[in-house]
């Protein structure tokens, strides 16, 4: 055993059982048996014969397998493989690149990064370029190479005007167009067949009750002509693009027509809120009826303070106001829109401007000017006295053989058809039961509620109260009590000498909120509050009526300030003079030699850094 290298520690217990021996190398206590060591021809330490063969391994891993592997990859190690773990530096022969590999990606046959993504570029663009060469010849392109990929221009020259272009083969898939001097010229013709004569294009614009000057040019079909409503006179500067797709013409006219919130032809109100979300302002418009759903919106959004608020006879005279103060506002003084609009639910964000930018009292000082000033133009409609109200469209649903009568909200239904739309596909499904019973049932105390029903259990026609309902959806009972039913009223307060009515638990309000705070001093282990024996101020010389603590509300603003009472946190008062120190003041010194109103002006102009009164 000694030879084996293990000395035994107790007496032979036989071949086959284990026997406490000492490692001669580690000096660790191993149960080696004696026909393992010796007749097997075995180690006896099983710790030193596990290290051996790891360095074993180790060995024929650093002699043999990590220089064939290296030689595989093609790359020259630039340091040792310590064992399977370790991160080895290596250096690519093909293109210098070094990096690191453990011995595991190594031992894969994984290589150097770069030549093993250019191989995998080529592979790719070897496979797709068959691909492109053939998007190329249907465009009608001859591709001339060289090719680098399907997002990547590949030059080619046009069969038809022999042009040398580079198209993208994606583009060209997508549906985009191969030559652009084709592409350019073929727009070009559509334009020319598609332009519009003088007098087509006075048809369109008539179209939109839009009379033009004989003397007013025409600008092009895509370009502002500007020309007068027919129905009422106000100018107007649309296209003809714009008018041959519907749109454009007199914006108060065709407001009758078209399906929009805001009536030009009745009461509206110009509005400015304030955001501390956004930190920003908006100006904005609203007839009075819809006013509190356009602030409900605004509040949403975060405008949820009115600085403030007109209200203008007509809807146009709003309008033009709006539209004036925000155009002088961009073009003059340069100003950007505060808010992005896909922040507002609302919308509105073109309305808005950031706080630093412009205070709000220059803003609404402009609007009130523009409204003294009543320079927008009057519609024929006011002038002569045939004003229409705008009629709003309605909701198509019949429900129960009646038309609903509510005005329309989206999607081609009014507000409560569109809810039911958006949340089961169907706008005349009803998920609610109607209640078979119109006053409360439940039992309780000896008596029916008798209350109006307004709720009912879920899948169930049965309507409760408001009471009962929670009390059944929080504790799954509607007579379930959480506290024990107040004590019947004796009709007076238990105190004695109080002759008030009982509010709770035999008290007044008084008592009872009284017995409240004893009770909860007494629960907290607080102690009793401090008994004054007078209401004037504890302090000497003052006169003042006491407040918190025994001080009057002066001192006990000092104590909380600067700790006492007696710290004013100034200098020293100076004596009075009976008179004001500004010339042509005859009021009375109030502090530091000038009466209240001198003296808040110097405040305010110390404040500002700016002379002072008596300089």
């Amino acid at each position: 055993m000694i030879e084996s290298g293990v000395r035994p520690l107790e007496s032979y217990p036989g071949a086959k059982n284990k026997w406490r021996c000492e490692c001669l190398t580690c000096g660790a206590e191993v149960f080696p048996m004696y026909s393992t060591v010796v007749s097997a021809g075995k180690g006896g330490c099983n710790y030193c014969a596990k290290k051996a063969a790891g360095e074993t391994r180790n060995r024929r891993l650093r002699e043999i397998d990590f220089p064939r592997a290296c030689e595989a990859v093609g790359a020259t190690a630039l340091s040792e493989c310590v064992n399977a773990f370790s991160h080895i530096k290596l250096e690519c022969d093909t293109c210098g690149h070094q990096f690191s590999l453990v011995w595991s990606d190594l031992r894969d046959g994984r290589g150097c990064p770069q030549c093993t993504k250019k191989v995998a570029t080529q592979r790719n663009l070897a496979k797709s370029e068959p691909v492109a060469t053939d998007v190329l010849h249907r465009a009608g392109i001859t591709p001339i190479g060289p090719y680098q990929g399907m997002g990547k221009p590949f030059p080619g020259r046009c069969n038809k005007c022999g042009a040398n272009v580079s198209p993208r083969p994606a583009g060209l898939q997508q549906g985009q167009g191969g030559c652009r001097h084709c592409g350019g010229a073929e727009s070009r013709r559509k334009r020319r067949e598609s332009a519009y004569t003088r007098e087509e294009a006075l048809e369109v614009m008539a179209s939109r009750d839009i009379k033009i000057s004989p003397d007013e040019p025409y600008p092009g079909a895509s370009k502002p002509w500007p020309g007068q409503c027919a129905r009422c006179g106000l100018p107007t500067a649309g296209s003809v693009s714009a008018a041959k797709s519907g749109k454009g013409g007199c914006l108060v006219c065709h407001s009758l027509d078209a399906d929009s919130a805001f009536a030009f032809f009745e009461p509206a109100i110009i509005y400015l809120l304030e955001s501390e979300e956004h930190q920003a302002y908006k100006l904005g418009i609203s007839n009075t009826v819809s006013y509190k759903i356009r602030k409900s919106q605004h509040r949403m959004s975060g405008f949820k303070t009115v600085l403030r608020e007109v209200e203008t006879e007509y809807g146009y005279e709003a309008n033009y106001v709006e539209q004036f103060v925000l155009t002088d506002m961009r073009e003059t003084d340069g100003i950007a829109e505060g808010v992005d609009n896909s922040l507002m639910p609302g919308k509105g964000g073109t309305e808005t401007w950031l706080k630093d930018a412009l205070p709000f009292e220059e803003v609404w000082r402009r609007v009130m000017e523009q409204l003294e000033l009543r320079r927008w133009p009057i519609p024929r409609a006011v002038l002569e006295g045939d004003l229409k109200k705008k009629v709003r469209r309605g909701c198509p649903v019949v429900e129960k053989g009646s038309p609903c009568l509510n005005p329309y909200y989206s999607k081609g239904y009014c507000h409560l058809h569109y809810s039911r739309w958006r949340i089961h596909g169907d706008p005349l499904r009803l998920v609610r039961i109607p209640f078979r019973n119109e006053f409360c049932q439940v039992f309780e105390d000896g008596m029916v509620c008798g209350k109006v029903a307004v709720r009912s259990e879920q899948k169930s026609d049965v309507g409760m109260c408001q009471t009962h309902y929670l009390r059944n959806y929080e504790y799954g009972s509607p007579t379930f009590m959480k506290r024990p039913a107040p004590k019947k009223r004796t009709g007076v307060c238990s105190v004695d000498g109080c002759k008030k009515e009982d509010h709770s638990l035999n008290f007044c309000k008084l008592h009872y909120h009284e017995d409240r705070r004893i009770r909860r001093r007494a629960r907290e282990g607080r102690a009793e509050p401090v008994k004054y024996d007078s209401d004037i101020c504890s302090i000497d010389g003052c006169e003042r009526r006491r407040s918190v603590l025994g001080l009057c509300s002066r001192h006990y603003g000092r104590q909380r300030a600067h700790g006492s009472p007696h710290n004013a946190g100034r200098g020293p008062i100076t004596e009075k003079l009976g008179k004001c120190r500004v010339l042509e003041c005859k009021k009375p010194d109030d502090q530091k030699g000038l009466c209240a109103q001198h003296y808040s002006r110097e405040y305010k102009r110390k404040r500002r850094g700016t002379s002072s009164l008596l300089d």
